[in-house]
């Protein structure tokens, strides 16, 4: 359906006749090869978007159901549409799955002020590993270009996180020992320019602390622990290019691609990278850059990471169908709850569902019982 130079004219009707033809040819090699010349083929005429559709998958359906009709497959060909059982409701919830999907997705998401949403008070979680707490610790950062030509790029290029080599004296930049000093301090989330939000009311994110003119942002801080007895922990981090984060001077993720969306991501550390965390004082440091959009020529950033921890009883209810739900109904109600649940590739591909599926199978089953029959 999507192959432009295979069917140049696939929104005319008449389009995809070649479709007709190859189907008809691949049910004659299939019988061939088997040695079954009366074999029995079932074509299911794609449903997506049901009734109502027009353009491709409108002028594809015709061209898909053909072959049952040609004389030489009369009674061993049946094409079955499956249109009628495409699910209206389903469909209508499918802009509500994307927001249930980021939201589920997400550490922490912005609200309609760019700003990072509040945990429930009370609630056992994931809760923030130190002190003083992140809204509260005092970053120190610098910005730079790129200090060579190799270490260049064109402003047009959307991945843009690479290592580069950096500035005079900075080499261990990273190290609890480093004397930062010097560097800009204050506030996550560190930032530049205007990053929208499209799914909270294009909400523009909001940062604290400027990022500077550079490309390339080095950021460190301290926070003071005094317990460990978490059953995991996370790294929650708000970024919109690729990052290194460092704690107590060891690598413990890298990120290399780009997020679109602004919102503080989770991602689960393994006991291999939080051997580093320690009571006492620790360092949390990151390297991350900024991002061009297009043909914008001028950059927006904001980056903003902390480290959480998990009590064994916080992961049961965080893990439980009811939290989910809770976490959902602020979106949509409990019946959509169960419509979306059912769904699958909401934003990705075609959306379907298991109800769907179903019923396309039993419709083929019975088409293919009635040739048999006869």
């Amino acid at each position: 359906m999507c192959d432009s130079q295979t069917y140049p004219k696939s929104n005319e009707p008449g389009g995809y006749a070649e479709y007709s033809r190859l189907m008809a040819h691949f049910i004659r090699d299939v019988r061939k090869e088997l040695s079954a010349p009366d074999m029995c083929f079932v074509i299911a005429v794609i449903g997506v978007g049901g009734d109502k559709v027009k353009g491709g998958i409108a002028n594809l359906r015709p061209a898909m159901a053909a072959p049952a009709e040609m004389p030489e497959f009369k009674g061993n060909v049946a094409a079955v549409p499956t249109a009628p059982f495409w699910d209206d409701a389903m469909e209508a919830l499918e802009p509500k799955k994307e927001l249930v999907n980021f939201r589920l997705e997400s550490a922490y998401v912005l609200d309609k002020d760019g700003v990072k949403e509040t945990s429930d008070a009370g609630t056992p979680g994931w809760e923030p590993i130190g002190t003083p707490r992140p809204e509260d610790r005092i970053w120190r950062f610098t910005s730079f270009d790129p200090q060579t030509e190799k270490d260049q790029m064109p402003k047009t290029e959307k991945k843009r996180f690479r290592d580069v080599a950096l500035p005079e004296g900075l080499q261990q930049w990273q190290s609890p020992e480093f004397d930062d000093s010097k560097w800009n301090s204050g506030k996550a989330p560190v930032g530049l320019g205007v990053w929208k939000h499209r799914f909270i009311g294009n909400a523009i994110v909001k940062y604290n602390s400027d990022w500077g003119k550079g490309e390339f942002l080095l950021m460190r801080t301290t926070f003071e622990v005094d317990k460990l007895n978490y059953e995991s922990f996370r790294l929650s981090i708000l970024a919109r290019q690729g990052f290194h984060v460092y704690l107590n001077g060891h690598k413990i993720h890298t990120y290399i691609w780009w997020k679109d969306e602004p919102y503080y991501r989770p991602i689960e550390l393994t006991p291999e990278e939080t051997k580093h965390l320690k009571k006492g004082v620790n360092v949390l440091a990151a390297y991350a850059n900024v991002q061009y959009d297009g043909r914008a020529k001028e950059p927006h950033a904001a980056i903003d990471l902390f480290i959480e921890g998990i009590t064994a009883e916080g992961r049961k209810l965080v893990d439980s169908a009811e939290y989910k739900a809770r976490l959902m109904d602020k979106i949509c109600t409990r019946q959509e709850q169960r419509i979306i649940q059912g769904s699958s590739n909401a934003g990705y591909h075609y959306l379907g569902s298991a109800k769907i599926l179903g019923q396309i199978g039993k419709a083929c089953a019975e088409a293919m019982l009635e040739m048999e029959k006869k």
